[in-house]
């Protein structure tokens, strides 16, 4: 989806990176002005420490907040399944 001066894109960390550089690019992005996010979450806090997942679900309510200029809370959800 496209925005009047925005794009909407993903974060990935490259294979190697260190663990940290994302959750850091993240917290950058949170501050900056026209950045929203789709609720996301742990998806397997045992398994994949460092694994994050949206909840798709809330993928068109997260839409209509950005089209509003808001984000959608919580943004960082507990522990998702699947």
């Amino acid at each position: 989806m496209r925005r009047p001066g925005g794009y909407t894109f993903t974060i990935e960390n490259k294979k190697g990176d260190h663990p940290m550089s994302l959750g850091e690019n993240i917290a950058r992005l949170m501050q900056r002005k026209h950045y929203y996010f789709v609720p996301y979450g742990q998806d397997d806090p045992f398994a994949k420490p460092q694994s994050l997942k949206a909840d798709l679900a809330l993928l068109p309510a997260a839409v209509d907040a950005a089209l509003r200029g808001e984000q959608l809370q919580p943004v960082l959800l507990g522990q998702r399944n699947a």
